[in-house]
């Protein structure tokens, strides 16, 4: 969407996920223990096992894929997480929040990553 097409609430849950007041340390959900159990458990059957690597597992037998675009990436919690574990070469992160990509931009460039 274009920035003069805008509607009003689009615009102000960009400017709540762009405040970097909301990337408080230890609260992104994959980073809260009761919420990263429950994705495990809805996306695997078992809240100990990490959905990440199990959907890993199940795409084991094709190839490993070189890009992954993530809608919403906001500050790049997962997004981080898949290239730590070297799951795809290349992540490309779009977000309406302005805030949170600019926030992105201006953290040391880790390898595959771009905003």
């Amino acid at each position: 969407m274009a920035e003069g097409t805008k509607s009003d609430a689009t615009k102000k849950v960009a400017e709540w996920w762009s405040d970097s007041q909301r990337e408080v340390p230890g609260t992104q959900c994959v980073e809260v223990p009761g919420a990263l159990e429950n994705m495990n458990r809805r996306a695997t059957g078992d809240p100990g096992i990490d959905w990440i690597n199990h959907s890993a597992s199940l795409l084991a037998h094709f190839k490993k894929p070189i890009k992954a675009l993530s809608l919403g990436c906001g500050f790049g919690v997962i997004e981080r997480v898949l290239r730590r574990g070297n799951f795809c070469q290349l992540v490309h992160g779009v977000d309406v929040a302005e805030g949170a990509m600019k926030a992105l931009g201006k953290r040391p460039k880790q390898r595959g990553w771009m905003v």
